[in-house]
């Protein structure tokens, strides 16, 4: 029977140095990007966080599923086009910091997710086990967090 959470995400990249060092990977570390704030939060993790000998990094991006505005629209088309459209954006910003990881020899997976990001990301941290969600603030304030 299909698993219904791998139809709503896609592993876009994965990288691992090699096997020895595989096996020492010892954090995993959740990293939750966004347009905004991903340059941010990547260059803080490889400049203050990351361990590239002991850290496995899981890059996610959560798109939000669109429903049509009005019942009189014909979605049929549209809402696969739209659907495609965000699909390889999202993949291709997971695309890009994977790259960044894997320039500096860190163990990375880059995974694109569909639905409501505040609960995906929670599910995905539960279901790898992860120590540690690293997340931006998408230019937000304290109190807008």
């Amino acid at each position: 029977m299909d698993d219904p959470q791998r139809k709503r995400e896609s592993l876009v990249q994965q990288f691992f140095q090699d096997s020895e060092t595989q096996e020492e990977l010892q954090r995993v570390i959740v990293i939750s990007l966004d347009e905004k704030s991903a340059d941010y939060v990547t260059e803080w993790a490889l400049s203050n966080f990351i361990d590239k000998k002991r850290d496995m990094v899981v890059l996610v991006h959560v798109r939000n599923i669109d429903i049509p505005l009005a019942p009189y629209i014909n979605p049929s088309g549209f809402v696969e086009d739209l659907d495609d459209k965000k699909r390889e954006e999202s993949h291709r910003l997971l695309g890009t910091y994977a790259s960044r990881f894997i320039t500096q020899q860190v163990a990375c997976k880059a995974v694109a997710m569909i639905g409501e990001p505040k609960v995906e990301i929670i599910h995905k941290v539960h279901d790898i086990k992860a120590d540690v969600l690293l997340m931006g603030s998408r230019n937000q304030g304290l109190l807008q967090r």
